[in-house]
């Protein structure tokens, strides 16, 4: 078992889960906790955001987990939704704006469907 302390949300939060829960399921748990959607949560280990099927076995230090956690912007967490569920890479086409100019929203696109690149800003499509 390993004890998973999450700070940085208006409440921290304590959660004793197994060693091989992902990182996906325990965003599940706090979703739970705290009514915040997992989709919005971002979860730091140090200065790294490890993947969501990251197991706590990887992450821990001894029996504890500690997660800094920041929470996306509600329209930027549904695009990357959207984008990572895309298969011909059109979505990104319907994006406003300031969505298709989001380095993260851009390259959750571009690893679904390369194809998605073709509608990012002039920006990115040139970096």
């Amino acid at each position: 078992m390993a004890q998973v302390k999450i700070y940085g949300l208006a409440t921290s939060c304590s959660l004793l889960c197994t060693a091989s829960t992902t990182l996906r399921e325990v965003k599940r748990l706090v979703e739970a906790e705290t009514g915040v959607p997992a989709r919005e949560l971002r979860f730091l280990v140090g200065d790294a955001e490890p993947r969501g099927l990251a197991r706590l076995e990887e992450l821990r230090q001894g029996d504890v987990v500690d997660l800094a956690c920041v929470r996306r912007d509600p329209e930027q967490a549904r695009w990357l939704e959207v984008v990572t569920e895309d298969e011909d890479g059109s979505f990104l086409s319907e994006a406003p704006v300031h969505i298709r100019a989001d380095r993260e929203v851009v390259l959750a696109a571009v690893r679904q469907n390369g194809r998605a690149l073709e509608f990012a800003s002039e920006q990115l499509q040139s970096d």
